[in-house]
């Protein structure tokens, strides 16, 4: 990225345009980030502060990382006046620097991945960034036709394909990788609308990944089950294995949904068809005498008994959410 670019455009960068849009996607990226453990966030390419300013508001701390010094001097200048005092400058230039490792419990980005050469370098340098549980919660610009810019002079992407974005994150680690509509970006200068993405991501430990991808499978065996007999429901055991494989594997989370016949019924979901009450309650029955059934006659180890049981209560309560789809009387 040209350092004397941002460092020239410094003095005039908060327009109004860029004040409320910085406004709006700050309220997408808190929801997924704020948590008292998310204690300290990176905010990669902070520019001014836009975000950082409102990361500030859900943080202990917020290192605001920018290549321009300029950007930078004006962020300081503001803080005084807004009353913060969380907000720490970091001269750092992502295309040229080390990044730090394992320091942060989250990392923001907005608008600035478009800038990085090495896209895999940008999204592996914030993986290593982050402690174990920490999440990433990145905005960009979908692709376009290299308008969007009126300088394409360190633009290196002109926007992103989301698919072969969520194949990065995978690539560097990352699970539970989810895509968000993040309204349109307008420009002035060639009277467009561009439309705008968050995708978040968190980088989980061994041991967490196993348990979710064992449990993936289990959902799975379950639901697939449900297929053939008419008395084990299927849509809410595979809903369930979709969701503790998108926390565990990404092969596996991909593999599911695209199925050609156990796909269908989680397609079938998310296009808001939602789950009949008999099938929850069916499933939470088999659920539970399962669970029962392993807690008393197979498994030995007390650990492990509470941990099937806790398990088997937070799945209740997760089937119990689904949307409920109403049978039409006869």
């Amino acid at each position: 990225m040209s350092k004397n670019i941002f460092d020239e455009k410094a003095a005039g960068w908060d327009t109004k345009q860029r004040v409320e849009s910085a406004g709006r996607t700050a309220a997408l990226l808190i929801p997924f980030l704020k948590s008292k453990k998310y204690g300290v966030i990176a905010d990669m390419g902070a520019g001014t502060g836009l975000v950082s300013f409102a990361l500030a508001k859900a943080a202990k701390r917020v290192d605001a990382f920018d290549s321009s010094q300029k950007m930078l001097e004006e962020l300081s200048k503001k803080a005084p006046a807004a009353g913060v005092e969380n907000i720490a400058p970091v001269r750092f230039d992502f295309n040229e620097d080390e990044f730090p490792a394992e320091k942060y419990d989250a990392v923001a980005s907005t608008m600035t991945m478009h800038h990085a050469k090495d896209l895999n370098a940008f999204i592996g340098g914030i993986y290593r960034m982050l402690k174990k549980g920490g999440r990433a919660a990145i905005a960009d610009i979908d692709r376009e036709d290299g308008t969007f810019h009126e300088n394409n002079e360190g633009v290196y992407h002109k926007g992103f394909d989301r698919d072969a974005l969520f194949d990065a994150f995978d690539s560097a680690g990352f699970t539970g990788i989810r895509f968000k509509d993040a309204g349109t970006r307008f420009v002035e200068r060639n009277s467009r609308e561009y439309p705008l993405f968050i995708v978040t991501a968190k980088k989980r430990g061994k041991a967490e990944k196993a348990l979710n991808i064992w449990l993936g499978h289990l959902f799975t065996a379950l639901g697939a089950a449900g297929v053939v007999l008419p008395l084990v429901p299927t849509t809410p055991f595979l809903l369930l294995a979709a969701a503790f494989y998108l926390r565990g594997s990404n092969k596996f989370y991909k593999w599911l949904v695209n199925h050609r016949v156990l796909g269908k019924y989680i397609r079938d979901y998310l296009e808001g068809r939602g789950v009949p009450v008999k099938a929850k309650i069916s499933a939470i029955a088999l659920l539970w005498v399962t669970i029962s059934a392993s807690v008393i006659f197979l498994i030995k180890i007390a650990a492990v008994k509470i941990l099937l049981l806790c398990i088997a209560a937070g799945v209740t309560v997760h089937i119990a959410m689904l949307k409920t789809r109403r049978e039409k009387a006869k």
